[in-house]
């Protein structure tokens, strides 16, 4: 696979690049939000993907704008002028990128997703009630940004979401209602994006591993490994804590305990730093 790529469409807002492998298969994979974003960022390229059978075609941005812009139309077409080539193609998102890999699945043809955290729209007038990202809708036309008739109701594959974060799992209802064939996947506390627990310990790459690798990890060992790591992780044990205070005192404690007994070096307390992250 070259680590250059080739730049299906070069555009002055979106880019995509194809990193050819020569397989039949390929993966999407979208940029996210970036609060100190200055143009198109680096590339995740993903090395594993060449060994388990894949190439990787990546769209980024240079604005934090959901994909939705002039170049919006154009991308569509080179997607499926690109992935017209392959037997199988795949799509995998987080936040931005996962409202960007429902958006452009239909165009791709891709068969299977894992959307982590993602929204249905921005748009105010479409979700008045998350103005998490009104301020990056200036330029969000709601026609070219609606999912409904693009959405790919056979696509099969994980929504996966924080519960406790409420506007995501009104983006998941909602995301839902038009990919039935999306389970949804819960992982309480892992914050936003919902894989925070997952990246805090190491295991993000556990997400691509379910989607990509053959006879790889499946629901269940997401589900044991989430289990595993979450009592060791302060970002986890950080959000059950404040969530649990006023109305589980119990767990809450035990949280608060489970986070003093980590901070045994003398070094950072945990609580300080989920507090500066949060």
């Amino acid at each position: 696979m070259s680590e250059c790529g080739e730049r299906v469409l070069d555009g002055k807002r979106l880019l995509l690049t194809h990193f050819n492998g020569g397989n039949r298969r390929a993966i999407l994979t979208f940029d996210f939000l970036r609060k100190d974003r200055e143009g198109f960022g680096e590339i995740s390229l993903s090395n594993s993907l060449r060994r388990w059978g894949w190439d990787q075609i990546s769209l980024r941005s240079a604005r934090n704008d959901w994909f939705i812009n002039g170049e919006t139309e154009a991308i569509e077409d080179a997607l499926a002028t690109a992935c017209a080539r392959f037997e199988t193609v795949a799509a995998i998102g987080f936040s931005m990128g996962g409202y960007g890999a429902l958006r452009f699945a239909k165009s791709a043809g891709a068969s299977r997703l894992i959307d982590i955290s993602p929204q249905v729209s921005i748009h105010p007038r479409l979700v008045p009630w998350d103005k998490r990202y009104h301020r990056n809708a200036a330029e969000f036309e709601p026609r070219l940004g609606a999912l409904g008739s693009r959405a790919a109701s056979h696509i099969e594959g994980m929504i996966v979401f924080d519960p406790f974060v409420p506007f995501d799992r009104c983006h998941a209802r909602r995301i839902s209602d038009l990919h039935p064939r999306l389970r949804p996947v819960v992982l309480p506390f892992g914050g936003h994006p919902a894989s925070g627990v997952l990246r805090a310990a190491g295991r993000a790459g556990l997400l691509m591993e379910m989607l990509a690798r053959d006879g790889g990890p499946g629901l269940h060992d997401l589900r044991n490994t989430y289990r595993t790591i979450r009592r060791g992780e302060p970002t986890y044990l950080i959000s059950l804590a404040r969530h649990a205070l006023h109305r589980h005192t119990r767990v809450a404690d035990w949280a608060l305990s489970r986070l003093e007994e980590m901070d045994t070096d003398g070094g950072s307390n945990p609580l300080d730093a989920g507090q500066e992250s949060s």
